[in-house]
Formats: structure tokens, C-alpha cells, sequence
């Protein structure tokens, strides 16, 4: 079974068994992921869904074949569930065009998914993310800011790496990478899929405030993709509804039963 998931809507205990969940490790366009889906789905109500890969691989191959009808045919090669099938996705891949790019790393998932559930006894769920992700844990881009409309001393940074890097290592996670900008701070971080986003959140919160009470309470968070100094500055200021779509970001309270 192929999933694509935000951890708000993975729903796994701290107990549960992780074996049988497998997460692809190059994140891609979420956008990209449902119009992928989209099309699965229309494919797959067709009669002749069943290929001859043969012919398929041919006309993937043409240069006068439109995009768009690669796309389609990338799906059909991606469900056929053949060992052909993903080797010619592997050599598409090495020539394809620019813009296929992504849709080709989401036919080699699809693919490989396939391939591995045939030749497996048990269920495997993979789960496909903007951001990707390591092993048993998720790739999460989190932004926290300044109560304050001012930039970060030297001391409230040295505070906040320490926090985070300790929050992370005890929950068997990994923080990336930091950046600080105007009052706010981004961090890209690992976080395994049976540990609570929002108890990590809410103890770098509260552990980092013993020092001065700086930091806001308001955490947002998303596994679907990394943005810009812009777009996060929209997001605090309350306008990403206009410009991005709130399904990729999540504010904790917001979600905190699905944790």
C-alpha cells in the first residue's frame, strides 16, 4: 500500500512496531504526488490498462512524444509491477526532460513499491513526503519565532541550538540544519514516526522560555516542502492563506489529537 502522508495524519503510537513502514528517502512535490495519484486513478479505470511494456517503453523513449503523454505512460510502466518495467524508468531517468524530473523519482517509488510488495508476505506502507526522509523517521522543515519583533541575541541562539539538539537526540531524532533570520528561526530535523511532534515541541518550548520567556508558543511545521524567507514571512503574518496552501502547514494545537 502506497501512502502519502503528513505526520498529522499518520497516526502512530510510541509502542507500535515500525517494521512494516518504509519511507523514500528523495522527498517530492506534494502537488506533484496528488496530480500523480490523479492520474493513477483515471488510468487504472481504463480498459486497456494492461500493457504491452514493449510498446510502452518505445513510445517513452520517442522525442516527439508529449509530456504529458509521458506522464501517463510513466504511470503505466510504475503499476505494471515488472523488473522491465522499472530498469526502463531507470534509464528514462538518465535522459528525461527537466520538467519530468520529479515525476520520474515518483515512477521509480511507485515502482520499487510494487516490486517489493510482490515479493513480500506481509503489508508494506510507504509513505511518500515533500520532504522525504531517513530510515524510520520523517524530514520536518519547523519554524519557531521571537514573542518580539527583534532579532535573536547571541545568547538566546546558543540557547535554542542546545535545546533543539537535545530534544531531538533523546527522542532519537536529528536537527539538520539552523537558520536564524530577523526574529524568527528555522530548522530542518529528522523525527521518527512513532514520536509525538507535539511533546517535542511543547519541551523545546517550554525549556528554552526558563531563560527569559522569548520564544512565541506558536509552532508551525510541515513535511511537505522548505520555504523561503518570504513565504515564511507571510505565514507569520497570517497571509499564507492567500498565497500557500495551509494543508502543507500546521500550527501544534491545531493538530495536537492527531498526535
Amino acid at each position: 500500500m502506497i501512502k502519502n502522508e503528513f505526520h498529522k495524519s499518520l497516526n502512530v503510537g510510541n509502542n507500535s512496531d515500525l517494521s512494516n513502514f518504509r519511507i523514500f528517502e528523495q522527498g517530492t512535490d506534494v502537488k506533484l504526488q496528488f496530480e500523480f495519484e490523479k492520474i493513477t486513478n483515471k488510468i487504472q479505470k481504463e480498459k486497456d490498462f494492461v500493457i504491452d511494456n514493449n510498446d510502452v517503453i518505445d513510445i517513452l523513449f520517442d522525442k516527439e512524444t508529449k509530456v504529458d503523454y509521458k506522464k501517463e505512460l510513466l504511470v503505466k510502466l510504475a503499476y505494471s509491477g515488472e523488473v522491465e518495467s522499472f530498469r526502463a524508468i531507470e534509464k528514462f531517468a538518465t535522459t528525461a526532460e527537466t520538467e519530468l524530473e520529479q515525476w520520474v523519482t515518483l515512477a521509480l517509488q511507485r515502482s520499487q513499491a510494487m516490486l517489493e510488495t510482490s515479493l513480500s508476505s506481509s503489508e508494506t506502507i510507504f509513505i511518500a513526503t515533500g520532504l522525504g526522509g531517513v530510515g524510520k523517521k520523517l524530514r520536518y522543515f519547523f519554524i519557531l519565532q521571537l514573542k518580539e519583533d527583534k532579532e535573536f541575541s547571541d545568547f538566546q541562539k546558543e540557547i535554542i541550538i542546545k535545546e533543539i539538539n537535545y530534544a531531538f537526540e533523546i527522542n532519537n531524532g536529528i536537527a539538520e540544519e539552523f537558520n536564524f533570520k530577523d526574529n524568527y528561526v528555522s530548522t530542518m530535523c529528522l523525527v521518527p514516526l512513532n514520536i509525538s511532534l507535539d511533546k517535542i515541541f511543547r519541551a523545546i518550548i517550554g525549556n528554552i522560555n526558563t531563560f527569559g520567556g522569548f520564544l512565541s508558543e506558536n509552532v508551525i511545521a510541515t513535511n511537505a516542502q522548505k520555504y523561503s524567507h518570504d513565504e515564511i514571512i507571510k505565514i507569520i503574518n497570517g497571509k499564507f492563506d492567500e498565497e500557500l496552501d495551509d494543508e502543507d502547514i500546521f500550527d501544534v494545537d491545531d493538530y495536537k489529537d492527531f498526535f
